[in-house]
């Protein structure tokens, strides 16, 4: 009697309300799954949200250095947009981690470069009426992204000056 009277009281009742340890386990089983799916969906689009805030940084400042070329050739004429090749990068003032470069080469009427090319330092080249202005900017400060290079190109002439 004393063994039955244990057992009923260690046993639940089909009357008596609650949840037994498996289907608490289970439950608690599937709540981490879906936890780490959130978890990892909100982490994927945070990284996306930040990563087109860089390239959309980079694209206005690539816009404002090619703005700046344009505006010495408005102000010093085509002579002052001196041919300097691939320019080394250099860090924008006020945006930490992006870093800027520009471009100035001579091209033909085809917008082709030139066919005899100067060495890729200098990019002097014949001189010609047209200069293509490229501006490029990368940011490193996010190691998720491969350092994204945005680049814009122009060009700009002589004739009608």
């Amino acid at each position: 009697m004393r063994a039955s009277i244990w057992m009923m009281s260690r046993s639940r009742r089909k009357d008596q309300p609650g949840y037994t340890l498996l289907e608490i386990i289970l439950a608690i089983l599937v709540l981490s799954i879906a936890v780490v799916g959130i978890s990892s969906a909100i982490s994927f689009t945070t990284a996306q949200s930040l990563n087109a805030e860089v390239m959309s940084t980079a694209k206005e400042l690539a816009q404002e250095g090619l703005e700046e070329l344009i505006a010495a050739k408005r102000t010093g004429g085509f002579s002052a947009l001196t041919p300097v090749g691939l320019g080394a990068y250099g860090a924008v003032a006020g945006f930490p981690g992006y870093t800027r470069r520009s471009d100035i080469c001579y091209v033909n009427a085809g917008l082709t470069p030139n066919p005899n090319p100067p060495p890729p330092a200098s990019c002097s080249g014949v001189s010609t009426n047209y200069k293509q202005l490229t501006v490029s900017v990368q940011y490193q400060g996010l190691p998720s992204l491969a350092s994204p290079v945005v680049s814009l190109i122009t060009v700009v002439t002589n004739v009608g000056e």
